[in-house]
């Protein structure tokens, strides 16, 4: 399970907004000063993005809570938006030369459909999972509730 923090600032029936501080892990890498991803951490670095998550606990605005998701739903979903379109683009081009010849328009034009075919099947299966729960980030718990339900 991936897991991060943040702050409720918005609730939605199910789901809640968690807001969550982008944080670095350059600085405990040794390599960091040769390395290009420390100079997009840190413009990156600060900023807030906002998450719907699929709340069961019952949180209210401004709650510190933990949300995550599952690693083999990131996985998945890297393989449908990374590897799909590069594979469509590769299998395109090869029907392509196969059929029509290799000259470097026949390339051009057959890997740019084939990239855009790729691109429009992973934005087509992200559009038509949107709501699968499966796919949405759920609030694992809540550190200040369960610090009072101790007590209590």
């Amino acid at each position: 399970m991936i897991e991060e923090s943040g702050k409720v600032v918005a609730l939605e029936g199910d789901y809640v907004w968690v807001e969550t501080m982008r944080e670095a892990a350059c600085n405990a890498c040794t390599a960091k000063s040769g390395c290009g991803q420390s100079v997009l951490e840190k413009a990156a670095l600060g900023k807030k993005h906002r998450i719907r998550a699929l709340s069961t606990l019952k949180v209210e605005l401004g709650d510190e809570v933990v949300i995550g998701i599952e690693e083999p739903v990131i996985l998945f979903s890297a393989v449908i938006i990374y590897l799909l379109p590069l594979l469509s683009l590769f299998v395109t081009v090869a029907v392509a030369v196969t059929f029509w010849g290799g000259s470097d328009v026949v390339v051009a034009v057959s890997g740019l459909a084939g990239l855009s075919l790729g691109l429009f099947a992973a934005r087509w299966y992200s559009y038509r999972n949107r709501f699968n729960q499966r796919y949405q980030p759920v609030i694992l718990r809540a550190p200040n509730h369960q610090q009072l339900l101790r007590h209590i």
